[in-house]
């Protein structure tokens, strides 16, 4: 995964809004003067029934269009509420310019080790964990600290912010599936469906011209092209959001596993400023991301 970057995409469906059906009547009625193309504004004046047809089918995919209009929105709201807890993360990571999942290893880490060493240290408890031998569960991070009054300052943010992100994953990673059920079937409908309805009723009924077709394919063409660049957005969120959640769970995983290693990180220092660690501590949790937990 590459660093979030904040993106404000903008986008607009291009619906036929009325205007489009009185300039269709006028195209098809023919003869009309300045004042009867006023008054023929609405669509139950036109009596031609292949212009009605065309008309109708206009209104219906226009429901289609704010229908989409709507799970775009979603996607967004969850792209930003995604990025603000991303950006939770790496206010406080040692190195802001490092990949977000890198950032949450780190940042992992430093909780656990925080956790094993204060077992280690004290042989109590913290926040609720009772268990000196810090064993692993699959809650974000490894442990549940009901209490983070306790953690070092920078700690506590490191946590809230990581059980934040990786409480409300799982609801992303579902909405986003249901959303990209859905935008596939907006990408096939939008490209495929709306043409052909609209071309066959253009093709059987002389009272649609060229003009008006052409008009409107320009319009439902480059509404294919939005709906297409945001079913890819939300495809490449999807794939974010899933590779934080099982980053999360490798490393619980791991770290359960290693927990001899672990203890091995923190057993040169018997106390650690853990808001201003020292740069051989530092090192040594380099070392354990490098050997353990990236070795594969």
């Amino acid at each position: 995964m590459g660093n979030t970057q904040e993106s404000k995409v903008l986008y607009e469906l291009d619906l036929f809004d009325e205007s489009i059906f009185s300039t269709l009547q006028i195209a098809c009625a023919g003869g009309l003067d300045r004042n009867s193309e006023l008054r023929t504004s609405g669509y139950e004046d036109i009596p031609n029934g292949g212009l009605r047809e065309f008309q109708n089918k206009l209104r219906e995919y226009n429901i289609f269009y704010n229908t989409v209009k709507g799970e775009i929105e979603e996607i967004q709201q969850i792209k930003e509420s995604f990025k603000g807890l991303i950006d939770c993360i790496k206010i406080n990571a040692l190195d802001p310019n490092k990949k977000i999942d890198e950032t949450i290893e780190e940042q992992y880490l430093y909780i656990i080790l925080y956790l094993i060493n204060w077992s280690m240290m004290n042989e109590g408890s913290i926040g609720g964990v009772e268990d000196k031998d810090l064993r692993f569960s699959n809650y974000v991070p490894g442990v549940i600290i009901n209490d983070t009054s306790e953690l070092p300052i920078v700690l506590r943010e490191k946590y809230i912010a990581l059980k934040s992100l990786l409480e409300n994953l799982p609801e992303f990673l579902e909405r986003l599936y249901d959303l990209g059920m859905k935008m596939v079937s907006n990408v096939v409908i939008s490209r495929d469906v709306i043409r052909r309805d609209l071309f066959n009723i253009a093709e059987k009924n002389s009272e649609v011209s060229i003009k008006d077709f052409g008009y409107t394919e320009v319009r439902f063409a480059k509404n294919f092209e939005t709906i297409s660049r945001f079913a890819i957005e939300l495809e490449e969120l999807f794939r974010s959001c899933k590779a934080c959640l099982q980053k999360a769970n490798r490393i619980i995983r791991i770290c359960c596993e290693k927990v001899d290693d672990l203890k091995r990180v923190v057993d040169d220092f018997e106390k650690i400023d853990y808001d201003n660690p020292p740069q051989e501590f530092k090192n040594n949790v380099a070392k354990f991301i490098r050997d353990k937990l990236n070795r594969f």
